[in-house]
């Protein structure tokens, strides 16, 4: 989908995603596209001027957030790639991130565990333990459950407790 004329804008934070570095608005780029496939790829791309003022802060690892202006909500992402090239006399950059639910793909919880009779909320705690710096948000499951988790991604353990 590409940004066309949607209002948002773009908020940069640091690799923790703890602290907002700069802002952009729709004006300051030159073209955009996210992709959203069910099970699939979630990323964004977009270009912007080298010249920008706050380009520096554009860098692998950073953290940006996808702000819908008109709904109040945001999609967050992580930089991956800064690719600079020159067109004519201008220095011109694509800028392509990722879904931060990436970071937990490549996370393991690498110690297994058996949760007998336990709130799901103390299991996804503990599935979050091996992440870097997730934490839970409102976890709306109830109830008591037994639940197993070997070795195996962050990611995997919480779609099966999500089931």
């Amino acid at each position: 989908m590409a940004l066309g004329t949607y209002n948002y804008k773009l908020e940069v934070y640091n690799q923790a995603n703890s602290s907002k570095l700069c802002e952009f608005v729709r004006a300051d780029f030159l073209s955009g596209e996210v992709v959203q496939e069910v099970d699939g790829e979630e990323s964004l791309t977009f270009q912007i001027p080298k010249t920008h003022t706050n380009f520096s802060h554009l860098v692998k690892f950073n953290v940006v957030r996808l702000c819908d202006t008109d709904a109040g909500t945001y999609v967050v992402y992580r930089i991956k790639t800064v690719t600079v090239w020159r067109q004519r006399k201008k220095l011109l950059a694509e800028v392509y991130c990722e879904h931060l639910k990436y970071d937990l793909a490549g996370r393991i919880v690498n110690a297994p565990k058996q949760f007998v009779q336990a709130n799901p909320r103390d299991i996804l705690d503990y599935i979050l333990g091996f992440s870097d710096g997730f934490t839970r948000g409102t976890c709306s499951m109830a109830g008591i459950i037994d639940f197993d988790i070997s070795y195996e991604s962050c990611t995997s353990a919480i779609n099966r407790l999500a089931a």
